[in-house]
C-alpha cells in the first residue's frame, strides 16, 4: 500500500466515523424529542417507584449518566432514546452524552466495514462480510 492510498484509507475511516456518530447522534436526539414532547407528562402518572429512582439517577449524573448507560451493550439504542426522552434527563446532557458514548461502537461498526483482500467464490476481490458478497 502506497503512502498516499494509506492516508486516503485513514482519511476516509475517520470521514466515516464522523458520519457515524453525527448521524446516530441526530437519530437519537429527533427521537428523544418524541417521546418528550408526546408522552412525558402521559407517562409520568404510569411508573412506579423504581423508574423515578432511575429517572433521578439519570437526571443527578447528566452526561456521565447518559454516557454510562449508552456503553451498556444489553440496553437497545432505540429504546433508551425514548426512555431518555421520558426522563429528567436535560436535552444538552442527552445530546452530548449520546454523542460521545456511542463512539465505541461506531467505531466498530465503521472497522467492520474496511474492505480486506478477501478472494470470493468467482475470484474477484470481495469486502470481509458476514453475509454472501
Amino acid at each position: 500500500m502506497s503512502e498516499r492510498s494509506l492516508e486516503r484509507f485513514v482519511i476516509d475511516q475517520v470521514r466515516s466515523l464522523v458520519d457515524s456518530v453525527a448521524g446516530a447522534t441526530a437519530g437519537a436526539v429527533g427521537a428523544f424529542e418524541v417521546a418528550r414532547r408526546i408522552g412525558r407528562q402521559r407517562t409520568r402518572r404510569l411508573v412506579g417507584e423504581r423508574a423515578l429512582r432511575a429517572d433521578a439517577w439519570v437526571q443527578r449524573r447528566g452526561v456521565s449518566g447518559v454516557i454510562g448507560l449508552r456503553l451498556l451493550p444489553v440496553v437497545p439504542f432505540n429504546a433508551l432514546n425514548y426512555a431518555f426522552g421520558l426522563s429528567s434527563v436535560r436535552r444538552r446532557d442527552h445530546a452530548i452524552g449520546t454523542a460521545i458514548g456511542i463512539v465505541p461502537g461506531s467505531v466498530a461498526f465503521v472497522a467492520s466495514a474496511i474492505r480486506s483482500p478477501i478472494r470470493g467464490r468467482s475470484g474477484s476481490w470481495h469486502r470481509s462480510a458476514p453475509w454472501p458478497c
